[in-house]
This record gives C-alpha cells, sequence and structure tokens, in this order.
C-alpha cells in the first residue's frame, strides 16, 4: 500500500478504453500532457485536456497514475473520459493534437426524452434511473436500491436532456450522480 507521505516515483498511463467491456484496450504511447479538473457544479462532473502528438479520434481513455515505492509498483485510475473535439497544431516538425474530453455522462447531455416522457407516480425512483441511464450510457452504471417512490407524476420538460431529467429525478430521492475513477 503507498505511503503518500514519502517519496515515491510517478509517471501516468493512458489506455483507450472498449466501450462494450468497459476495459482498458491499448496503451497510449503519445500523450505529451494531461490537465484533468473536477467540477461537481457541471453536469458531466469534471472534464480533462489531453495532449498527443498524433490523433487518436473519438474514443474513451482512461488515466492512471503510476507509483514505485520501495520496489513496489502501483497503478491508480484517475478518471474515464470522452475525447471528442481535437484541436491540432503543426510547427514544422511536431503535429500537437489537444483534445477536450468529458466525463461519461457527457453522453446524457446529447440526447432528450421524447416529448411528452414521464415515469407515473408510485415508481420506485432508484430503479427508474438506473435503467435509463443505462439505456442512454455506454458506462456502466452502478445500481444503487432506495425505496423511494415517486409521489406525482414526473415529466420530461420540453428542454430536458436525459443529464437533467434523471439529476431532477435523483434530487426526489435525494441524490445525485457520482462517478468512480473508472468511470462507473
Amino acid at each position: 500500500m503507498a505511503d503518500w507521505l514519502n517519496s515515491m516515483q510517478q509517471t501516468f498511463e493512458y489506455y483507450t478504453v472498449d466501450p462494450g467491456t468497459w476495459k482498458d484496450k491499448d496503451l497510449i504511447q503519445n500523450v505529451t500532457s494531461c490537465t484533468i479538473d473536477r467540477d461537481l457544479s457541471a453536469d458531466t462532473l469534471g472534464s480533462a485536456t489531453i495532449d498527443v502528438v498524433d490523433s487518436i479520434g473519438e474514443a474513451y481513455i482512461r488515466v492512471y497514475l503510476i507509483i514505485i515505492q520501495n520496489g513496489v509498483k502501483e497503478k491508480f485510475p484517475l478518471g474515464t473520459f470522452l475525447v471528442q473535439t481535437p484541436s491540432t497544431s503543426f510547427n514544422g516538425k511536431i503535429t500537437s493534437v489537444s483534445m477536450d474530453a468529458y466525463t461519461p455522462l457527457l453522453e446524457l447531455t446529447e440526447n432528450m426524452p421524447t416529448l411528452g416522457y414521464s415515469i407515473p407516480k408510485e415508481k420506485n425512483i432508484m430503479e427508474m434511473v438506473y435503467q435509463l441511464a443505462q439505456e442512454n450510457l455506454r458506462a456502466p452504471v452502478v445500481k444503487t436500491t432506495n425505496d423511494a417512490k415517486l409521489y406525482y407524476d414526473f415529466v420530461a420538460n420540453t428542454d430536458d436532456t436525459w443529464m437533467t431529467f434523471l439529476r431532477d429525478l435523483l434530487a426526489n430521492a435525494k441524490y445525485q450522480f457520482g462517478l468512480d475513477e473508472m468511470g462507473r
């Protein structure tokens, strides 16, 4: 177990993630820098900027901190991010690609419930959130049990995305979205 108060060697590793299995797929060898921003006030709960030498296209990327301490190597996940919007520059020698990346919750902001979508009263809130999140995300969804039921029909607003609809539904059970470092 790492002793965070003592010296250690630190490096980072980056892997593409298979969206079907949610497991690490390929080690990315061309990352030049990475910045992770955790923001609980953002719908996606955070973002990252990952700079690489060559574009890898749209992909999920998992970032790990690798430490070596007293001859023992340990690997700690720091987050899983969906890379979407690359911006490319060329300095005459090297192509540099800066990729904006967001947590898997971004997928909930891309689509809307159908007009008039509703959940009838008496339905279990957490079961409905689990089901709807599974249908609208590629990332694994962790099931949470809670007996909270709707006291009234819960209807989507005309401007709701799946994120705003599910976030408001979760609030009825006094819950909110959360992510672990593996992107679940």
